[in-house]
C-alpha cells in the first residue's frame, strides 16, 4: 500500500546557509543565523497548519550539517522528534565534485544547478541526482505510514523529487516547505 495511508508528504529545503550567501558549491555549509530563524518559522507555520510531532510518521533527513540543523530546528519548534528522524545518504546536496567550495558560475545556457561537465570536475550530474532520488521514492513508497511523512533535503534531490511526483521542478527557497497531500504510489 505505501503512500495509501499518507496524510501527506512534507518536502521541507534547509535554512539559509554559508554557502548560499557566500554563493559557492557546499556540502558541508552550516546554516547562518538567518537560516536558523527561518527554520523556526517554518516550523511555526507548520504548526499552525497542525502539523506536529504526533502527527509525524517519520522524517527522512540528508545527512549534512545544515539539514541536521534545520531538522533539530524543527525538533526545538515542536513539529517532530528526534525519535523520528531517519538519516539517508540518497537525500544529499548535489557533488559538485572539485568544485567544492568555488563559486557558481552559470555554464551557458545550462541549469546552474545542472553540471553539464560534472564527470570532468568528479561530481554528480542531475541524471544521477534523479536516480538516487528515485531510489528514495520507490524504497518509501513501499512502506506503510500512519501520518505525515516528512523530507528534510536540499534544492536539487527536492526539485528532482518534485519532477518525480509528477509536479513542477522547481527549487524550493531556503527553509520552504510544500505540503503533498496523498502522494501517488511511485
Amino acid at each position: 500500500m505505501g503512500f495509501a495511508n499518507i496524510q501527506s508528504l512534507v518536502l521541507v529545503r534547509h535554512g539559509e546557509g554559508e554557502h548560499n550567501v557566500k554563493g559557492i558549491w557546499s556540502q558541508t555549509a552550516p546554516l547562518t543565523e538567518v537560516g536558523v530563524e527561518q527554520v523556526f518559522q517554518t516550523g511555526k507555520d507548520l504548526l499552525e497548519q497542525g502539523l506536529s510531532s504526533e502527527k509525524v510518521s517519520v522524517v527522512y533527513v540528508s545527512p549534512m550539517p545544515r539539514t541536521r540543523q534545520t531538522a533539530q530546528a524543527l525538533i526545538d519548534s515542536g513539529v517532530i522528534r528526534e525519535e523520528q528522524l531517519v538519516f539517508d545518504e540518497r537525500l544529499a546536496e548535489i557533488d559538485a565534485g572539485s568544485l567544492e567550495g568555488e563559486k557558481f558560475r552559470p555554464w551557458g545556457d545550462a541549469d546552474l544547478w545542472d553540471l553539464p561537465f560534472a564527470e570532468e570536475v568528479g561530481g554528480e550530474t542531475l541524471a544521477q541526482v534523479r536516480d538516487r532520488i528515485g531510489s528514495f521514492l520507490s524504497e518509501l513508497s513501499k512502506q506503510e505510514f500512519e501520518h505525515h511523512v516528512f523530507v528534510i533535503s536540499h534544492g536539487s534531490p527536492l526539485r528532482e523529487l518534485l519532477g518525480l511526483l509528477g509536479h513542477e521542478r522547481i527549487k524550493l527557497n531556503t527553509a520552504e516547505a510544500k505540503i503533498i497531500p496523498k502522494p501517488p504510489k511511485h
